[in-house]
């Protein structure tokens, strides 16, 4: 009998998000500057991002959940979210962080 072979286990990723990202951000600079081509990330800068990404994602989760654990809450809610974004973050960043969120969050009609 012949096995078959193993097949690697898939990882999630933020790379196509990070991409997506970039580009949107250098569309917005084309409206104030000249035209340039597409902007593009080498391969381990991207890596580096995707790493960045799912450590501060880790980071936020395991604090909002701490803090649900805390207030004896089985769910997390956005305020948990923003607290931990806040505590994580530097105080402008925080803040800009918190609006962006806010953002999306609402774009989305969540």
């Amino acid at each position: 009998m012949v096995k078959a072979p193993r097949r690697k286990k898939r990882t999630a990723t933020y790379k196509s998000y990070i991409y997506k990202v970039l580009q949107e951000k250098n569309t917005e600079n084309e409206k104030a500057a000249p035209p340039r081509s597409k902007c593009s990330i080498s391969k381990s800068s991207m890596n580096i991002m995707n790493s960045f990404v799912e450590d501060m994602f880790h980071r936020i989760a395991s604090e909002a959940s701490s803090l649900a654990r805390f207030n004896k809450k089985r769910t997390l809610t956005g305020r948990d979210i923003a607290i931990a974004v806040s505590m994580l973050c530097e105080e402008e960043l925080g803040k800009h962080c918190k609006s962006k969120g806010s953002i999306a969050v609402t774009r989305m009609g969540l």
